[in-house]
């Protein structure tokens, strides 16, 4: 073999070695049902992990580069996912819902007995973001929360507990610093506060600012 034949050998071994790249990170496949007017860039990495496990991804949605997912994860119609998303099992993503840059949603749990933690077998409790929520740049959301609909999450904030509807949250842990108005005026709670969201009195240091009268929240973008 001379050294032409060589060269061309070696650009079949590299073309071979991509296409095996490229059937570890699809883009669409038998488990992944992604709707023809969705857009998800080529170097986004969708793993179903199991045959049992399905990724579903809505009408006009769209996923930007990056994006490590693995498991079953569902999202709505009319989503925008910033770059760089990490997503885990068990996720389910509203309509109209927005997240920002590198936000990770880990449902990844492990007990901690002795005996079960040393078998490293973690479980996946569930992620909801509900209907039309922004969730912004550098978000961490952990297993078992649910965001409400149309409630925004600060950038940086680590979420541990369920968000209501209709709220601003931020921090570390995130805690409500707005409440979002209605068509009406009025700050409402459409879903059960959690403990540490519950509103608190009138003057209190911990009290939040009051809604604006304009009804638009300011946001840590």
């Amino acid at each position: 073999m001379n050294v032409e034949e060589q060269i061309q050998a070696l650009q079949q071994q590299v073309a071979e070695l991509w296409e095996i790249v490229e059937g570890l990170r699809p883009a669409r496949g038998p488990l992944l049902f992604i709707d023809e007017t969705a857009t998800v860039d080529p170097s986004c990495a969708l793993h179903t992990g199991t045959s049992t496990n399905r990724i579903f991804i809505g009408k006009q949605s769209k996923v930007l580069r990056g994006a490590e997912w693995l498991g079953t994860i569902k999202v709505g119609d009319r989503v925008f996912i910033n770059a760089h998303s990490f997503i885990r099992p068990n996720v389910t993503i509203g309509d109209d819902v927005s997240l920002g840059q590198h936000v990770r949603l880990i449902s990844d749990t492990h007990e901690i007995s002795g005996g079960s933690r040393r078998t490293g077998k973690p479980s996946h409790e569930p992620i909801v973001i509900g209907r039309g929520s922004w969730i912004g740049a550098g978000v961490t959301i952990l297993g078992g929360v649910t965001v409400g609909e149309m409630a925004i999450v600060a950038a940086g904030s680590v979420v541990n507990k369920d968000v209501p509807s209709n709220v601003v949250v931020a921090g570390v842990p995130a805690r409500i610093v707005k409440y979002i108005l209605d068509v009406d005026g009025v700050a409402t709670l459409t879903a059960e506060p959690v403990q540490d969201a519950v509103p608190p009195a009138p003057g209190s240091p911990a009290a939040p600012d009051a809604p604006p009268a304009d009804g638009i929240a300011s946001v840590v973008s």
